[in-house]
């Protein structure tokens, strides 16, 4: 038993397990959405349009009414009206979509038949303190395969590994392809609870309706390049648009993918090539670098060189030179141009007055967390920080997942993380002012909700 602590969700239903989620941090919650809010405000009023529009889109499909019977549950929970949770889902559930370069390796490009699924999740550094120390929990709902959560529960959630050794990492990506569908966060728990190989979830994705939003910048946080592995050897980078789908095996045993499409044609799609946008040209010297790292350690891929290729700081220009971009060896990376992501060029715009150039690197290019994850042993190897400055904590999930894992070899020795089961009997207090209050009595409910709010605070501090 290793000193990480992880949340297991026990849940009879979807409404049960977002009422759990909101019962447990009724106060992080109301704070989360009403930041979700704050952002709305903030931002371009089209994006904001997009936001409700997508996230208020009526769709007959039982993936949205599971989400809606979970943002319910959480709403009851917390005294909150489901409409504000799904705008406020629709918000966060961006920031999962991130400025990653991922990959995948199966055999016969592993030296020790495992199959690895990668995750550098690079965001702006304050995001790490959102998630925490361990940003991973647990999801059990009745009559559905458990899985391994990253996220924050029942709200933004992304399923990284199933009970099947079904395995998951995702990238940002923009197009102006755009349309009502079911969003990322959607589609991955859909696929998390009910999907065994990398083949069913390519199908799941072709055949469902997919929301995605219009935009190069800011809106890039709002879709996802996704990368799955699973305990037979099967690896594949699937993306999308509203109205286009790739679906790309590895059929090697290598797969790789930043924040552009590489399958999908961007004429369909709209993506934005480098010469156009300076700010995603990192995207192509990071993609190009992971393919040179992959080929190099090709039959030799296990955790130890993974580790080595996520806290990799070289470049690689070639996928950037058909589009007349150059660099000398001498000269520093391009911005967000390496795959373990530092600010490198921050300070140098800074001293030039370029504020805008170093706010979108300070915002952008930090990898808060890697996360390798190994479908064959049900086990996850998780890094807080920069990989190349901070060790990766091994958990073995395979009992709390209830399932035997494809490789016992590969697991031996991984510790099981300590465990704090989340259900409904814990602090059933909070269900006495979770409820939405009549109209007429909301004032002197917003009094009694503050002085509950000042328990609540103490209760948090005695559970965690």
């Amino acid at each position: 038993m290793s000193n990480v602590e992880v949340e297991v969700f026990e849940a009879k239903s979807d409404f049960d397990y977002g009422f759990i989620a909101g019962m447990e941090r009724p106060l992080f919650y109301r704070k989360l959405i009403g930041a979700a809010f704050s952002i709305l405000k903030r931002i371009d009023t089209k994006v904001a349009g997009e936001f409700l529009r997508v996230y208020r889109s009526k769709i007959d499909e039982e993936v949205r009414e599971r989400t809606e019977e979970r943002f319910t549950g959480l709403a009851k929970a917390i005294g909150e009206e489901r409409g504000n949770v799904r705008t406020a889902a629709g918000v966060l559930n961006g920031l999962l979509s991130t400025q990653c370069t991922n990959f995948a390796a199966a055999p016969p490009a592993t030296d020790d038949n495992g199959v690895y699924v990668s995750w550098n999740m690079d965001l702006a550094y304050p995001v790490r303190y959102l998630f925490g120390r361990n940003p991973l929990f647990v999801v059990k709902i009745k009559d559905r395969k458990p899985y391994v959560a990253f996220g924050v529960p029942s709200i933004m959630t992304l399923g990284v590994l199933n009970s099947d050794g079904l395995a998951m990492v995702a990238n940002a990506v923009g197009m102006t392809d755009s349309g009502d569908g079911l969003n990322a966060s959607e589609l991955n728990n859909a696929a998390m609870e009910s999907c065994s190989t990398v083949d069913e979830v390519g199908e799941l994705y072709e055949k469902s309706p997919r929301a995605a939003f219009e935009g190069k910048t800011l809106s890039i946080m709002l879709n996802m390049n996704s990368i799955w592995g699973d305990a037979a050897g099967g690896i594949a980078a699937m993306e999308y648009s509203h109205n286009y789908f790739a679906f790309e095996k590895g059929e090697r045993g290598i797969i790789a993918e930043a924040n552009h499409h590489q399958y999908l044609d961007r004429e369909l799609t709209g993506g934005v090539d480098p010469n156009k946008q300076w700010a995603i040209a990192g995207s192509y010297a990071r993609l190009g670098r992971m393919w040179e790292l992959l080929e190099e350690y090709y039959g030799g891929i296990n955790p130890s060189t993974a580790r080595r290729i996520t806290s990799d700081h070289g470049t690689n220009y070639s996928l950037l030179e058909p589009f007349g971009i150059k660099r000398e060896w001498y000269e520093g990376p391009i911005d967000d141009g390496t795959i373990c992501a530092h600010y490198w060029n921050a300070w140098s715009y800074l001293k030039k007055g370029k504020i805008v150039d170093a706010l979108t690197i300070l915002t952008t290019s930090c990898t808060v967390c890697q996360i390798l994850i190994s479908p064959r042993s049900l086990s996850v190897f998780f890094c807080y920080g920069w990989p190349c400055k901070n060790p990766h904590v091994p958990m073995y999930f395979g009992d709390f997942l209830e399932s035997t894992p494809r490789e016992p070899a590969l697991a031996e020795g991984i510790p099981a993380p300590s465990v704090k089961v989340r259900s409904r009997s814990r602090r059933p207090y909070v269900a006495t002012f979770g409820w939405p209050p009549e109209e007429k009595k909301k004032e002197l409910f917003t009094k009694f909700r503050s002085g509950v709010e000042s328990i609540d605070r103490v209760m948090d501090a005695r559970v965690r």
